[in-house]
């Protein structure tokens, strides 16, 4: 069984899936697959394929470009030429403390607005040359190509396999229509039997972390009560 933290490309699921419906030989789904297996991973919306990242941005006329894999802004440190941090009020304010600024905060007038692939900020100075971020987005490797945990392949495969049937159904003769239509259905139920045994496995394991997170707690206060009693 694929462990936890393993990994696989998308390119990977895809020639899987395409060796499974006999397309190995052709390039002409590819694209329409790639499409599918991100919508299968979106459809599953499991917090393991997500991490929080932090990563050194340049600034531009108070605008960014996000990084690849990007999905939501948690927090902006921005920075001047002389290299100083200024904390930004945004989304996530206890990940503001953290960075220990000595400069004052903006005011609520600060607003951020995502403008494509973008993020823009509005504020009235532009002296600003850059911006360290924290953000939640997309597994990636280092080649900045998405990557799923080994556990997702099956599911994704299957997803790829029933939406790719059902498309090429259409242009077939009535009999093998229906054979690649029954196909699909089949592909589509164990989609869904993944899908479902993926969330229950994600909340069993955050079960399970949040109890060690109590018990470890409950014990230190438990030892740290017993020692201020024996003194």
């Amino acid at each position: 069984m694929p462990g936890k933290f393993d990994e696989i490309t998308y390119e990977q699921v895809i020639a899987d899936a395409k060796l499974e419906i006999n397309l190995e030989n052709s390039s002409d789904y590819d694209g329409y697959m790639e499409l599918r297996a991100d919508e299968a991973m979106r459809s599953i919306n499991s917090l393991s394929q997500f991490e929080l990242i932090t990563k050194e941005v340049e600034v531009n006329d108070n605008s960014f470009k996000v990084p690849c894999g990007f999905i939501r802004l948690s927090a902006i440190w921005l920075k001047n030429a002389q290299g100083n941090c200024y904390k930004v009020p945004y989304v996530d304010r206890d990940v503001n403390t953290y960075c220990g600024c000595n400069y004052p905060t903006f005011g609520d007038t600060f607003s951020v607005m995502m403008n494509g692939p973008y993020v823009n900020f509005n504020y009235s100075s532009t002296e600003f040359t850059s911006a360290s971020i924290a953000y939640v987005g997309m597994r990636m490797n280092s080649d900045n190509m998405p990557v799923m945990a080994e556990r997702f392949q099956r599911c994704v495969r299957a997803y790829i396999c029933w939406r790719t049937l059902s498309k090429m159904a259409r242009n077939q003769p009535v009999q093998l229509r229906q054979v690649m239509k029954q196909d699909a259905k089949e592909y589509q139920r164990e989609y869904v039997l993944q899908r479902d045994f993926i969330r229950g496995r994600d909340q069993m394991e955050s079960f399970y972390q949040n109890r060690n997170d109590i018990g470890r707690i409950f014990n230190a206060w438990i030892t740290r009560t017993n020692t201020m009693y024996s003194n």
